[in-house]
């Protein structure tokens, strides 16, 4: 009975407590805890006196009073004193009220501890700060040493313009490119973000501002692939397999084996661009080369070899709706090889009447009179044949056939280079980089490819055996006698010899593609010949 009369005095306590206004009682703090989020006062966490004589409560040791159900507890009573009597009353002198941290106070309801609410002082999800002042040391942001504030909106820091950070290097430099501007940058912190970033940037204006980069020579920037790519202007010579000195190999050698460097090796980087010649009316003879803009009128033998006659089966021809046909040059005739075929070297799925002859250039020799340039269909060649004069020259040599085309003059030559002062010279139509010297010595072809791979001839490792095409770029019918060397004007320095390509023979892989500058020829010798070398990038 004793229990339940305490029992009841303290449910009759509490509803006192709660009806007059009363905070929660915290279990763990042993001090009342105001509706809220407010912190407790030292105040509210003054423990019982162990002292205190219990009598205070009007009720001594060990006696039992039934409370009068009626009688609201005392107004003037401390609402933060326990009740003598309960039922887990330590003895006097052993209760102790447990100490809790100051800075923590109990959620009062359901409230969530979490809620982010800008201006209580407390730093929650979403916030950067929640008042108070700071400086750049304390941010780790650098220099100065004034202090700010936090935002209205708790979003950052007022004035973080003062943060600085000076001489900042540049990152991410791609591959194949250099910096164009300063590669440090001075940093201010806006409150979220370093700015400027120190991130490298393309150049497209060339305006060199801080961390901004163009691409190498040689190179062209890929905005989707975000690197600098090489660039491509030059046709791909059609030459997929690989091979050694005497046979085609299973499969293309890798860096550092044997015959690593040959034309194949290079097509999968991207440094020439595939054939783009059809056929769009079935119904019309004509050829279309999306990569030169040149079109073709399909094969046609002539009946005479007089240059008249030559020349006019073009500069008269109308078909397909056009009269402005005429006769191609030696170079827009070599765009039409495919150097992996043979009888004949042409793709014969798109050049379908074109079979194994010679075809006729507009093109005349430089030094020998009543000549000009052809090409051999049947392996690729570009020799020289003569031609009889309207007269009828006995001297004339065989019927040859003709392909007319129409279209701006396509060139692909190396007319307009720059000489670099670090023994190399660029070709800036083809965005090529080449040697400017020849090999001291002559060299097979195994030779030559290893020597051009080892190069790092002004600074660069990516040097590499031209295929034939790329240097037949270099071949110049209006430089001789002095030399066939494009844009040099007849370099004394530079031998007039005949030079090695990575391009393998296709009718007899004992044998590869060279390039007299001697001559102007293009031909093919056995691999273990030795000619000089040239190297390209």
């Amino acid at each position: 009975m004793g229990k339940i009369i305490k029992f009841s005095a303290i449910l009759m306590l509490l509803f006192g407590l709660v009806a007059c206004g009363g905070g929660s009682k915290d279990p763990y703090s042993g001090y009342d805890t105001p509706d809220g989020d407010q912190k407790p006062t030292d105040q509210d966490k003054a423990t019982p006196d162990s002292d205190k004589d219990s009598d205070d409560s009007g009720l001594n040791d060990g006696d039992e009073q039934e409370p009068d159900g009626e009688t609201d507890p005392d107004p003037d009573a401390d609402p933060d004193e326990e009740p003598d009597g309960g039922a887990d009353d330590e003895p006097d002198g052993d209760s102790e009220t447990p100490e809790t941290d100051g800075d923590t106070a109990q959620p009062d309801g359901d409230v969530s501890p979490h809620q982010a609410v800008c201006g209580d002082g407390v730093v929650d999800f979403g916030e950067v700060c929640d008042g108070g002042t700071t400086t750049c040391e304390e941010l780790d942001l650098g220099q100065g040493t004034a202090a700010f504030g936090c935002k209205s909106d708790c979003s950052g820091w007022e004035n973080a313009g003062l943060c600085v950070k000076e001489d900042v290097a540049c990152l991410g430099l791609p591959e194949n490119a250099h910096w164009s501007g300063p590669e440090t940058v001075n940093q201010t912190w806006d409150g979220a973000a370093w700015q400027p970033p120190n991130t490298a940037a393309h150049d497209e204006s060339g305006s060199g501002y801080p961390c901004s980069f163009e691409c190498d020579l040689t190179y062209e920037w890929d905005f989707g692939g975000w690197r600098c790519k090489p660039s491509v202007t030059l046709l791909c010579t059609g030459q997929l397999d690989c091979y050694n000195e005497t046979e085609r190999m299973p499969m293309c050698p890798a860096d550092s084996q044997n015959f690593f460097g040959q034309d194949a090796n290079y097509i999968v980087e991207s440094l020439c661009i595939l054939p783009g010649v059809s056929q769009e009316n079935p119904y019309v003879d004509i050829l279309t080369d999306s990569n030169t803009g040149l079109q073709w009128y399909e094969y046609m033998p002539i009946d005479s070899n007089t240059y008249t006659d030559i020349r006019n089966s073009c500069n008269n021809l109308v078909y397909g709706g056009f009269d402005d046909w005429r006769m191609p040059t030696i170079y827009e005739l070599h765009t039409i090889f495919n150097y992996g075929k043979h009888d004949p070297a042409v793709t014969t799925s798109v050049f379908k009447h074109v079979t194994s002859n010679r075809l006729w250039s507009g093109t005349p020799h430089p030094t020998i009179e009543k000549t000009l340039w052809i090409v051999s269909t049947d392996f690729g060649y570009t020799i020289y044949q003569k031609r009889a004069p309207d007269s009828g020259d006995p001297e004339g040599v065989g019927v040859g056939g003709i392909l007319c085309v129409r279209g701006s003059e396509y060139k692909f030559t190396a007319d307009s280079i720059e000489l670099l002062n670090d023994g190399t010279f660029y070709d800036t139509r083809n965005s090529r980089m080449w040697h400017s010297a020849a090999s001291e010595e002559p060299k097979t072809w195994a030779e030559a490819l290893s020597y051009c791979e080892d190069s790092t001839l002004g600074g660069h490792t990516n040097w590499r055996l031209p295929n034939v095409t790329e240097l037949y770029s270099l071949v110049d019918y209006n430089a001789a006698p002095d030399s066939f060397l494009a844009g040099l004007g007849g370099d004394s320095t530079s031998p007039k010899e005949k030079f090695w390509t990575s391009t393998t023979f296709d009718a007899d892989p004992q044998n590869a593609w060279y390039i007299g500058f001697d001559d102007g020829l293009v031909k093919d010798i056995v691999k273990s010949a030795a000619l000089r070398v040239r190297c390209v990038r």
